[in-house]
């Protein structure tokens, strides 16, 4: 108790040196400061604030600092690397596009994973690239397409995407699963990534890799694995890659799975990796 209450003293004392006038601690300042995994470890403190102070951390404004960390970490992926001015360039010319900033980080992750993928340098990148791209990752199309304009228009690249390939007719089976998972997708973003029911989440999670949604409910913790940025499902011995798609919707229900757990390293030795998993208390 004497622990947790020092942590609160030394939270307020953070508030303090950081806001030199009460009118400074807005709770979009706060947020930033202390992101929301750092508000989360002070709900008292938080809980103080918005009673005494009247500053109010609603669930958009956790939404929207969620989604500017992830930037941040985006743009950090890219430091001093080849790619680092067109990622920068990209980011300014989306935020002045006036977007909502889930879209903004949506279509930098989409160039991100794009520009690592094909080495892209300070002239552009190879003609196949956006086809072995598109090949792996065919639901990021139109988010790419937002960048391939941009390259074109800013730098002058001689760069398009390639033309769709015509799509075999969707049985029955298949119609109804895109339409139960836009529906699922649609409800995450009315009611908001970060407040949507779990159960919402395990779902998309379990329809879109073709499990039965028990098999994701029963799953151990250790079964969700992040290495290194590549995600996976852990089945017996075999390790089902999340597709990029699925990143959002899989990391949150991690997160809230292991609001009760910890984070450890283990080392995978059968498999060579060594991965972040998710283990109970």
């Amino acid at each position: 108790m004497v622990k947790l209450l020092r942590s609160h003293q030394i939270a307020f004392e953070c508030i303090d040196a950081q806001f030199e006038r009460q009118g400074d601690a807005t709770a979009e300042a706060i947020l930033r400061f202390f992101g929301t995994a750092g508000l989360r470890e002070h709900l008292l403190v938080g809980e103080f604030l918005s009673e005494v102070l009247g500053i109010e951390f609603t669930s958009q404004l956790k939404s929207d600092e969620a989604e500017r960390s992830r930037i941040e970490e985006k743009l950090r992926q890219c430091r001093k690397r080849p790619w680092q001015a067109v990622i920068d360039g990209y980011h300014f010319w989306l935020c002045d596009c006036k977007l909502p900033i889930r879209t903004i980080r949506l279509y930098l992750s989409t160039a991100v994973a794009f520009c690592e993928a094909a080495q892209v340098k300070e002239h552009g990148w190879e003609e196949p690239a956006i086809t072995m791209f598109l090949r792996r990752q065919s639901g990021l199309r139109n988010n790419l397409s937002k960048f391939v304009g941009h390259c074109r228009r800013k730098y002058g690249w001689d760069v398009k995407l390639p033309a769709r390939a015509p799509q075999p007719p969707a049985d029955d089976k298949e119609k109804k699963l895109v339409a139960e998972l836009r529906k699922l997708t649609q409800q995450v973003v009315r009611e908001g990534l970060e407040v949507v029911s779990p159960k919402v989440l395990e779902k998309i999670i379990a329809k879109s890799l073709a499990f039965r949604i028990g098999d994701v409910a029963r799953a151990r913790n250790e079964q969700f694995i992040d290495d290194a940025g590549k995600r996976f499902f852990q089945v017996g011995e075999e390790f089902v890659p999340i597709p990029a798609e699925l990143d959002d919707f899989f990391l949150e229900y991690v997160r809230r799975r292991a609001t009760s757990g910890r984070l450890r390293k283990s080392a995978i030795a059968s498999h060579g990796i060594e991965t972040i998993i998710l283990s109970k208390n």
